[in-house]
């Protein structure tokens, strides 16, 4: 539960399917920006038609810079860390060229003041994203953010610590499930 009106912006980073746009559309009405890498998830997700006319949903990624990558196909693991290929249980499957942007280019370009709600969930590459924002000062426009940290990058607990740390400056701890996912709310000015 987040304080959303339908005058909300929500990014969804890594959709995936959806799912958690197409939630957010139905329970508050917002505006909602996903971003997909994976063409067959974008797809998906273009798809949903409840959505349309709340729902921008973009092609690529957004990270800490602007680049091209395969990415190794694998449902919901599906990740651009060559590390979660040894994952238990994880069956990787064909790589798949993807887009990826950078996030403070594409706030520049697309002028955008304030992002009320970020959902991040991208696979390992959290870390380079989130310091990307801290490292510009754009991190101070986001009124919340719902990551999911991962374990299998290298150096994780090092790398989380430097974010948690860094993040403190701007935004308030909410409540966090270790390792699953953690909620951040931006000090009030």
């Amino acid at each position: 539960d987040y304080p959303l009106t339908p005058d909300s912006l929500v990014w969804d980073v890594g959709a995936y399917r959806g799912d958690f746009a197409f939630e957010i559309v139905k329970r508050y009405g917002c505006r909602v920006m996903a971003f997909e890498p994976m063409p067959a998830y974008y797809e998906s997700t273009v798809k949903r038609e409840v959505t349309r006319g709340f729902l921008e949903v973009h092609a690529f990624g957004l990270a800490h810079r602007t680049y091209d990558k395969e990415i190794m196909l694998a449902g919901d693991r599906t990740s651009a860390h060559l590390e979660a290929a040894t994952l238990p249980g994880y069956t990787p499957g064909p790589r798949i060229p993807c887009h990826f942007r950078d996030v403070v280019e594409f706030m520049e370009a697309r002028k955008v003041p304030r992002v009320d709600l970020a959902k991040i969930n991208i696979e390992g590459d959290e870390y380079a994203l989130l310091r990307r924002l801290i490292d510009s000062g754009y991190i101070g426009r986001f009124g919340h953010l719902q990551v999911q940290f991962h374990t299998f990058v290298p150096d994780f607990g090092e790398l989380y610590q430097g974010i948690a740390k860094d993040l403190q400056q701007t935004h308030v701890l909410s409540w966090r499930k270790p390792w699953v996912w953690e909620s951040w709310k931006r000090r009030p000015e």
